[in-house]
């Protein structure tokens, strides 16, 4: 395992969790839902193929988690595609692969994580609620920039 995040606190969610899952298989969808817990379980928007213009685009999603199949996926260029869509989302790859490597250029792009498939439940879990509360951070950071720069008008 690769992660090096702490592991967060519990977070209180103010408003339904939106998590995009990209390329979802039968053993991410198993996995996500154990590491979602029952309740309250997020709102979550799955989509079978990385063209993102086929998820709903309102509520933007907080998380989006990208299921790569091969290694030709591992170009990266989905973290491109998911920012120009939705801004400041975070993204985790699930992959495969337990590469070093892979992981660094992940996380050096701006992915917040990068794991393998075989990650335990409940350590996606913490990967997930650190995710949403960098979010969180991001978005009250942003909206108190627009609040000076509108008082400064």
């Amino acid at each position: 395992m690769f992660s090096t995040h702490p592991r967060p606190s519990p977070l209180e969610v103010p408003r339904p969790v939106t998590l995009l899952v990209v390329n979802p298989d039968t053993k991410v969808r198993q996995l996500v839902e154990k590491a979602i817990p029952e309740h309250p379980r997020p709102k979550m928007f799955l989509t079978l193929s990385d063209n993102f213009a086929s998820a709903p685009a309102t509520p933007p999603p907080d998380v989006v988690l990208i299921n790569l199949k091969s290694e030709t996926q591992c170009d990266f260029t989905q973290l491109s595609k998911v920012w120009l869509r939705w801004p400041g989302t975070q993204v985790i790859f699930l992959s495969p692969f337990e590469d070093i490597h892979l992981w660094a250029e992940a996380v050096q792009l701006g992915a917040y994580d990068f794991l393998p498939k075989s990650v335990d439940p409940d350590q996606l879990q913490w990967v997930l609620q650190g995710a949403l509360l960098r979010r969180r951070v991001e978005a009250n950071r942003t909206s108190s920039r627009a609040a000076r720069n509108w008082g400064s008008i």
